[in-house]
């Protein structure tokens, strides 16, 4: 009986995601930045310590971030807080992990705690004399409904950081993103399956 209904059910939920994918890849509209645009942002985002990563944390109180660096010598921190004059903020030290590839540096990862749900948080990530521009997060009040975007197999990759493969593709992938964050503004989370490169 049990397993009468789970393969129908497999395949109707296989088919509504790939056209839900399919439908959102093709009205994923205009580009947001133009070409030259988008390399003068890629050779930002790819310096040290300027592409920030969050992802929840353990509980709904936590969110996780990390970032590449070419250094170990200070600590990474993230400084927190309500306010975007970042008053009364909270700075909490991380640590950092070796990459396994040649050159490529580290992975500096920080997890903040005791976040309030509902709350619109200012951040900002680094080390001394190296820290980003203030950014925003936002915590998902108790009980509210969310969207979220699911992506897998993108096929985004190459060895060089500044490959015109890499950096198109990335820009492309950056469009469809920016496209369904326009579409449905509750989206709080992406969610990736794998299989990135």
């Amino acid at each position: 009986m049990k397993t009468r209904f789970t393969r129908p059910l497999s395949i109707v939920l296989c088919i509504s995601i790939l056209l839900s994918t399919l439908a959102f890849s093709v009205s994923a509209g205009a580009p947001l930045m133009s070409d030259s645009q988008w390399a003068a942002y890629w050779r930002e985002y790819v310096s040290d310590g300027k592409a920030v990563y969050l992802a929840p944390g353990g509980d709904d109180t936590e969110m996780r971030f990390a970032w590449m660096s070419q250094v170990n010598v200070f600590q990474p921190t993230v400084t927190l807080s309500k306010t975007a004059d970042m008053s009364n903020s909270i700075t909490y030290i991380g640590g950092y992990v070796a990459s396994t590839g040649t050159g490529e540096g580290y992975s500096a990862h920080v997890e903040a705690t005791g976040l309030e749900a509902g709350m619109k948080y200012y951040y900002r990530c680094g080390t001394p004399g190296n820290m980003t521009p203030v950014n925003t997060f936002n915590t998902v009040a108790t009980g509210d409904d969310f969207s979220a975007i699911y992506v897998t197999d993108i096929h985004i990759g190459g060895d060089d950081l500044y490959g015109e493969f890499l950096i198109n593709g990335a820009k492309r992938f950056s469009d469809v993103l920016e496209a369904g964050v326009e579409k449905d503004d509750r989206v709080a989370l992406i969610l990736s399956g794998g299989d990135q490169a």
